[in-house]
């Protein structure tokens, strides 16, 4: 049945440029690297790395790739990496570092990057620092050593994951049942913008010190309160998926919705206002999710397939990934359309669909793993096992993967 359903992938595998190779980079979280995998015309995956580049931070644990760069979120900073024509990792660059005051680098702890649409800013949550700020990229792509433009939280803000377009960013946060999806206006270059429209600069997101105090908080254009552990976020026209790991389901709000509560209209892009509610109206009520799924999964990571038709999710202590088909209204059903073969092995972490696979980091199984997936990106078949996988990498611990189009061939 696997083979079966591995050559059906094969056979709708997008078309690619003649020569143009594809490589997948996956993180080495334990040692501290990136290793690199060619991708064959199948879609399969190279046993063995045809690279390994030691990063110069610690705990590398997020992948993303635009602009002809690979950026690599780790413990204490960002580095971006050139890729080469045939997927060799040639410019290297990092951000600064932040260090103490007996000078160790502070833990930043980022969980996710984006890059804005225009390709000119970088953004990165820093979740022990309680910030989000964002990098210059420049003409090749690389990131800036200082921080230009940064949005300050709150202590315990815990800023997670985000998702950006050419005006907005949403940035999730919080913890148990008051966490937060906060709404932040972006410029035309990705400069982040206060709510009355100024740019947000670097003095607006000093940290406490001996010598200085920690800037205010930054007020944001909307937000949505009351929501329990808030993770990945996904956007999708005006369509906000958000994983609430402390409610085990992922729940779907409409930006700018028509239905608010009092009867309002919400701005483009952003949540309806809290309105009073219970008798003596001294409650504040959020606006309802439009759709959610029923309370019995927890994703460590969440991603569409190419065609934004599917959200494909992986479950770290069962071993398996699952799958959601949206709803011809785009909405998100009560219960998974499909779900891989469990694995306790395997320990999935981050993912990516790429053409007609799903690339799965495989934690402490040490590999990365490919899936098919059929035209409405499900996995390819019920009940199925990873077409292709990489050979262990002994001690490695993948938690992330991306893949990138080459210039040339894989080598």
């Amino acid at each position: 049945m696997r083979l079966v359903a591995f050559a059906l992938a094969l056979a709708v595998l997008g078309a690619r440029p003649a020569g143009a190779g594809r490589i997948l980079y996956a993180t080495a979280a334990t040692p501290g690297r990136v290793d690199g995998f060619c991708i064959g015309n199948d879609g399969s995956l190279a046993p063995t790395p045809i690279l390994s580049v030691d990063t110069v931070g610690g705990q590398p644990r997020r992948l993303i790739i635009a602009n002809g760069v690979l950026y690599v979120a780790e413990i204490d900073r960002v580095e971006s990496f050139t890729i080469g024509p045939n997927g060799g990792l040639v410019d290297r660059r990092s951000t600064h570092v932040v260090t103490k005051a007996n000078g160790d680098n502070v833990n930043l702890d980022p969980h996710d990057l984006a890059v804005h649409p225009s390709g000119a800013m970088l953004y990165v949550p820093q979740r022990k620092v309680n910030r989000l700020v964002a990098y210059r990229l420049d003409a090749g792509g690389l990131a800036g050593s200082e921080f230009e433009t940064c949005v300050q939280g709150n202590p315990g803000a815990n800023f997670q994951h985000l998702a950006v377009t050419d005006t907005l960013l949403y940035l999730s946060g919080g913890n148990s049942f008051e966490g937060t999806i906060d709404v932040h206006p972006v410029g035309p270059d990705g400069q982040l913008l206060g709510s009355d429209g100024l740019p947000l600069l670097p003095a607006t997101c000093l940290l406490s010190g001996p010598d200085q105090k920690r800037s205010d908080a930054t007020t944001p254009l909307s937000t949505r309160t009351k929501l329990s552990q808030p993770r990945t976020v996904l956007l999708k026209d005006d369509l906000l998926y958000v994983e609430e790991q402390g409610r085990k389901r992922i729940a779907v709000f409409r930006l700018g919705s028509t239905s608010c509560l009092d009867g309002n209209v919400a701005a483009p892009g952003n949540f309806c206002p809290l309105v009073p509610s219970g008798k003596k109206g001294k409650k504040m009520k959020p606006q309802a999710a439009e759709a959610k799924t029923d309370p019995e999964n927890t994703y460590d990571a969440l991603a569409f397939d190419d065609s934004k038709s599917t959200i494909l999710g992986t479950q770290f202590f069962h071993g398996r990934v699952d799958a959601y088909k949206l709803t011809p209204d785009e909405l998100v059903p009560k219960h998974t359309s499909l779900r891989s073969d469990e694995d306790i092995r395997m320990s999935p972490v981050g993912l990516v669909a790429s053409g007609k696979f799903l690339y799965v980091s495989g934690g402490a199984f040490d590999r990365v793993l490919a899936y098919g997936l059929a035209d409405n990106g499900l996995l390819a078949a019920a009940n199925i096992g990873p077409a292709s996988r990489t050979d262990e990498q002994k001690g490695s611990f993948p938690n992330d993967v991306a893949v990138a189009v080459l210039s040339a061939g894989c080598d």
